[in-house]
């Protein structure tokens, strides 16, 4: 990545906040696209000051700010990231964490200086180099020496410009009047870039369907041992399953008694492994470009749950026989691997913990067993694909 691209996706933050003693306060810091329209800084610039309207984005070179949606956060991690809706097309696509003592490394952010009257301070862009002194002994924060980080730095995304790529992001200075250099964070710790991550691997697949109609859903590519797989965001739905039995003019379609708009958001359920297996059939019979839909493995499963695991927003809703998909997004950007329903695996094995299950069992991904008195109400399944 060059210094120009990094330029172009830079914003500059403020935040408006009342002080007690100097009345109606700006706070500014620096920030950065890591997709379209969303952009990662560092918690601090928007800490205390954090309601949504008193923050605004502004793009390089532009004096009209945009309204900002807090998407996530990490205190402990020092990040956020924001979302606006912009046109800007530059974004960090280029991240490695290696970064050595002697590297020189780049970042561009809107520190407040003095021009000419200590009185009067004002807001520029301006880009600094630093010479990096490597991480420190826990390899959380990079260490800089020569340059000076200044106030308004904090949240810029820093270039080593030995191997081009963005290796972390500027947190702070070292506030002292005589040692220059500062602190960044590293980029292996910045899982909040999993939403960059979801967002270049996620697909969408549309199939179409003899009767005119078309089957269309979204999967998430992740890397197992050894081979990638594509994984269907959600469960499969009542919805969905319906078209396969429409398709197929069978008479296996379920609870017939779930009005239309719940079977949208209902994860079908009291399905048999011969229906799943039937359902992936059905799908690669009518796909057109020779994409092999099938349940994963129970082995499969257990792995892309792990790494898909999120404990921060699990649930269970015991009011009704299933929960409705998209409660629960991991950081793969999956949902509902845990606490909704168990899913059927291509082994006769059904994986994960439903609703009706406690919570101690709903976070234990090796839970399985065999397939056995089936259909059940709360059994499903979810479909994966082979990376071709």
């Amino acid at each position: 990545m060059n210094v120009d691209n990094l330029k172009n996706s830079i914003v500059k933050i403020e935040v408006k906040f009342y002080n007690s003693k100097k009345g109606l306060v700006t706070s500014r810091g620096t920030g950065f696209f890591i997709e379209k329209n969303k952009i990662l800084t560092c918690y601090h610039v928007i800490e205390k000051y954090e309601k949504e309207e008193n923050i605004k984005v502004f793009l390089s070179n532009q004096t009209t700010p945009y309204a900002v949606e807090i998407l996530d956060k990490s205190v402990d991690d020092d990040l956020a990231v924001l979302q606006i809706e912009s046109e800007n097309q530059y974004f960090v696509t280029e991240t490695n964490e290696r970064i050595m003592n002697g590297d020189d490394c780049y970042c561009h952010g809107f520190p407040e200086i003095d021009e000419n009257n200590e009185k009067l301070k004002k807001i520029i862009d301006r880009p600094l180099t630093l010479k990096a002194e490597g991480t420190d002994k826990n390899n959380k924060i990079i260490q800089f020496k020569d340059g000076q980080v200044k106030s308004g730095f904090s949240g810029s995304p820093i270039l080593n410009l030995s191997t081009g790529a963005v290796c972390g992001v500027i947190c702070i200075s070292r506030k002292t009047s005589n040692t220059l250099g500062g602190y960044g964070i590293p980029i292996s710790r910045l899982e909040l870039l999993n939403y960059k991550e979801q967002n270049q691997n996620e697909i969408t697949e549309k199939i179409p369907l003899k009767n005119g109609k078309s089957f269309e859903f979204k999967m998430v590519k992740v890397d197992l041992p050894n081979k990638s797989l594509y994984v269907s965001i959600y469960p499969v739905t009542f919805e969905e399953y319906d078209l396969f039995c429409e398709d197929k003019r069978n008479s296996k379609r379920i609870n017939g008694y779930i009005d239309k708009e719940r079977r949208k958001v209902l994860p079908v359920v009291n399905v048999t492994w011969e229906d799943a297996m039937d359902f992936c059939k059905w799908l690669n019979e009518n796909t057109q470009n020779n994409k092999k839909y099938r349940l994963p493995s129970s082995k499969e499963w257990e792995i892309i749950a792990y790494q898909n695991k999120s404990l921060n927003d699990i649930h269970c809703d015991k009011k009704d026989f299933c929960m409705k998909i998209g409660t629960n997004r991991g950081v793969k950007g999956i949902f509902d691997f845990l606490g909704n329903i168990e899913e059927i695996c291509s082994n006769k094995i059904v994986k994960g913990a439903s609703f009706k299950k406690a919570f101690n069992t709903v976070l234990n991904f090796k839970r399985e067993s065999e397939i056995t008195n089936l259909p059940k109400d709360e059994v499903g399944f979810r479909i994966v694909r082979d990376k071709s």
